[in-house]
């Protein structure tokens, strides 16, 4: 429960002007509840997601499954660096929580402190003849500055908890999340899978430099996510020896509709609580000393967001596409290896 002054306090703290603490810790402390289920969805997604790629690379062998390997172990970190950024982001939460009740009841003390005297100079005022009072009054007005410099301590103590989140290298580099997936900005979307599998298409027959720029998984343009220039991707000339199996398709197709389905629940599970994570930023937001600190994490709840998202968008966009690109033209050797045996002159 929030730490406030009762009704007789609040009256005391208006008819002296003291300064009080404003802002909600139960919020903040309450926004740990989505950040921990957001945490949950997305290591589970990213579990779930690695599962049929791993199987998928263990299925064949080649530069295509190496490649492949290499792609995912990019997006993988990127699944870390999110996850990264929300153990940063709640424990900043928590320690912005010690800063508040820490000032509040630092400040509330001296309420109560004063209210005493008060009451003690009130009774004492006819023996006085009211000097009592007129210590208080002066008493008062030193407890008054004290109090707004331990308000501004407190303050203080929340800026630094705050800033500390905003610089940490994992949450000031979620921004980035979807133009640092291979591919770039272009490759993370579904639009850019189309360059994907263009590419992927390339290592029919035995592709011994198929996926080389894909290793490096920084490729723009034709090659889509694995590539940079065109032809980037087009195999070995005919005649040139194979280097072996690209992947197995049957896993591939398996693998690429698993991808589909671990994205949706990505989205369906771990972007509810980025909404509520937001709504009790806003409530946060209420207070004067708390806007300041739920603006900032408002702004860091968009881009946990826009990271999910952009995760989402690549498992079931370009990768997908690319494990199909790569699955379907393995399909495609392996009818050409059977004409060849059988002597069937194929299509």
């Amino acid at each position: 429960m929030a730490i406030e002054p009762d009704g007789a306090a609040k009256a005391f703290m208006h008819t002296q002007g003291l300064p009080w603490l404003e802002a909600d810790e139960d919020r903040l402390r309450e926004a740990l509840a989505p950040l921990r289920a957001f945490h949950d969805a997305t290591a589970a997604a990213h579990a779930e997601a690695r599962r049929p790629v791993r199987q998928l690379v263990e299925s064949g062998r080649g530069e295509v499954p190496e490649a492949l390997a290499a792609h995912w172990d990019a997006v993988s970190s990127l699944f870390g660096r999110v996850l990264a950024a929300k153990d940063v982001i709640a424990l900043g939460c928590e320690r912005t929580v010690a800063e508040i009740e820490a000032g509040k009841t630092t400040l509330l003390a001296q309420v109560v402190a004063l209210m005493k005297e008060e009451a003690e100079a009130t009774l004492a005022a006819p023996a006085t003849g009211g000097a009592s009072l007129a210590a208080f009054a002066d008493t008062a007005a030193v407890t008054r500055t004290v109090m707004t410099n331990q308000l501004a301590q407190a303050v203080t103590g929340m800026r630094e908890e705050t800033g500390r989140v905003l610089r940490d290298p994992d949450v000031s580099r979620l921004s980035a999340v979807r133009t640092d997936l291979p591919g770039g900005a272009v490759g993370s979307t579904a639009g850019g899978a189309t360059g994907s599998v263009g590419g992927m298409a390339g290592a029919t027959g035995g592709a011994a430099g198929a996926l080389e720029a894909g290793a490096a998984v920084a490729g723009a343009g034709v090659g889509g996510m694995y590539g940079g220039a065109a032809g980037g991707m087009a195999g070995r000339a005919s005649g040139e020896p194979d280097t072996g199996t690209l992947v197995d398709h049957n896993e591939g197709k398996r693998t690429a509709s698993r991808l589909d389905e671990v994205a949706r629940a990505l989205r369906a599970d771990a972007l509810p609580p980025l909404t509520e994570l937001h709504a009790e930023l806003t409530a946060l937001g209420g207070g004067e000393h708390g806007a300041p600190v739920a603006g900032a994490l408002k702004t860091v709840a968009d881009h946990l967001t826009d990271a999910v998202t952009a995760l989402a968008d690549h498992l079931s966009g370009t990768l997908r596409s690319a494990v199909l690109a790569a699955s379907a033209t393995q399909a495609e050797t392996d009818d050409d290896t059977r004409r060849a045996i059988s002597g069937d002159p194929g299509p």
